[in-house]
């Protein structure tokens, strides 16, 4: 059985991140993290790429925890 890879919404990898919309495209611009895939005209991020960048750069698991479960 294949694995299918989740795909994140903007909004997802903005609550993931702490990043604002404008700082995320920068980011992602400047090539310092990873670039959506498009479907159709819809941006989503691939779940692994964002969680790989947020261990290599950001965060302890209890951060990624709140930002999670916050509003």
């Amino acid at each position: 059985m294949a694995r299918v890879r989740k795909r994140l919404t903007k909004k997802t990898v903005l609550k993931m991140t702490g990043f604002n919309e404008a700082a995320l495209d920068a980011a992602v611009e400047q090539g310092r993290f990873p670039a959506p895939v498009y479907v159709g005209k819809q941006s989503l991020w691939l779940a692994f790429d964002v969680v790989d960048w947020l261990m290599d750069n950001v965060i302890s698991p209890a951060y990624l925890r709140k930002r999670l479960m916050s509003k």
